[in-house]
């Protein structure tokens, strides 16, 4: 009997053995993923979230009900012209940009054939909104270099690279008075314009951004507000009786009253946008002009309540959280009264603006639209009412 079990008990165990061997190495694939996991939570996050519960999104009914309108619009630059966020219009009558790389390009696009752009300057930096003052100077907020001003032979002057004692770190947007005074916007003082950060700063839901003005005559840069969340586009209203500061990470453009009865308050303008607002611009006839960087999303606002999950997600590398936070998106314009009624909304049925709307001007009754992500294009449409 014992010399029976003796003979089989090899072939028994051989099994067993197997069996122990590929748990112990499954337990250490375990392991080392739980220390991973650990490992990754343990590391410092870049951001520090706090929670918001976002208003319900607006349904898409009535005069937000989707459309055709920007479906039809001509497209140039395409796949040329890398982030073109904002556009101006010289006194020389001719359309110019900021590209990526640093340069200012302009071109004549009064016909119809493609564009010839051509290289006016270069910021060194990343060049945002931009507008002409009435010197006809060029006046740039450079996300990188602060605010700026290039005369008609392209030499740059630096207007402003701080504000009360702190440094400008991410120089948005901007509109000019008649009296030459510069509003602007200084998106975050915490995340530069670099890579995935303004993702970031608008994901983690504090108040980093300022609106501010600088005086030409003195030099002088002030801060007009503090706290704003992720401050965006900026613009005068008709009569300059207010400038309008759009705060992308709360879905509302603030006004920012300068004379009358209310000057040195602000307000909300419009809340609970149907978008995220980026670059917005009044046209002569009082309506505000507003491009929505992207549509809202129940996951977006559902991922403002989990400030953990935030944390964890922006440490991933900046390809990876564009990827991840980017999206099918489509092209979205508001026309919006200067008492905060929507009036117009024009949608991109085909995303032909895939990635967004960054900027919206008016001009000779049409809008011409910037682009921030996507395959690089401006598109111009016919104005509502024009």
């Amino acid at each position: 009997m014992n010399a029976h079990l003796s003979a089989v008990s090899p072939a028994l165990t051989t099994p067993h053995k197997r069996m122990f061997g590929w748990r112990r190495i499954a337990l250490i694939i375990g392991a080392a993923a739980l220390l991973l996991t650990l490992g990754y939570v343990l590391l410092p996050s870049p951001t520090s979230a706090v929670a918001w519960a976002a208003p319900a999104i607006p349904e898409r009914v009535g005069m937000l009900a989707p459309n055709t309108a920007l479906d039809d619009a001509r497209l140039i630059g395409v796949g040329l012209l890398h982030e073109p966020e904002d556009i101006a219009f010289g006194p020389d009558g001719l359309l110019y940009t900021g590209v990526r790389n640093g340069d200012i390009l302009r071109a004549e696009v009064s016909g119809q054939g493609e564009p010839e752009f051509t290289v006016f300057a270069n910021t060194g930096g990343n060049p945002l909104g931009m507008r002409f003052a009435p010197d006809g100077s060029l006046i740039v907020a450079d996300a990188l270099r602060g605010l700026l001003s290039f005369d008609a032979n392209g030499e740059v002057t630096v207007l402003a690279t701080e504000a009360a004692g702190q440094p400008l770190h991410f120089t948005n947007d901007l509109d000019i008075a008649s009296d030459g005074t510069i509003y602007f916007s200084d998106a975050s003082s915490r995340f530069d314009n670099v890579g995935a950060n303004p993702v970031r700063d608008t994901m983690e839901g504090r108040p980093n951004g300022r609106l501010l003005a600088h005086d030409t005559a003195t030099g002088e840069t002030r801060v007009l507000l503090h706290d704003l969340y992720f401050a965006n586009g900026v613009t005068l209203t008709q009569d300059e009786s207010a400038v309008l500061v759009a705060e992308l990470a709360r879905y509302r453009i603030t006004r920012y009253w300068l004379t009358g009865p209310q000057a040195g308050s602000s307000d909300v303008l419009i809340d609970n946008l149907p978008g995220l607002p980026d670059g917005i611009m009044s046209d002569d006839a009082g309506t505000i002009w507003a491009s929505m960087g992207s549509p809202r999303t129940t996951t977006l606002d559902l991922m403002h309540t989990l400030p953990f999950m935030i944390d964890q997600m922006s440490k991933l590398p900046d390809d990876l959280l564009l990827a991840m936070t980017s999206g099918e998106n489509h092209g979205l314009v508001l026309g919006i009264s200067e008492q905060g009624e929507i009036m117009h909304a024009l949608y991109d049925s085909q995303r032909i603006f895939n990635g967004g709307i960054s900027n919206v001007v008016p001009h000779d009754g049409r809008l011409y639209l910037g682009t921030r992500y996507g395959r690089g294009q401006i598109g111009i449409v016919s104005q509502p009412g024009q």
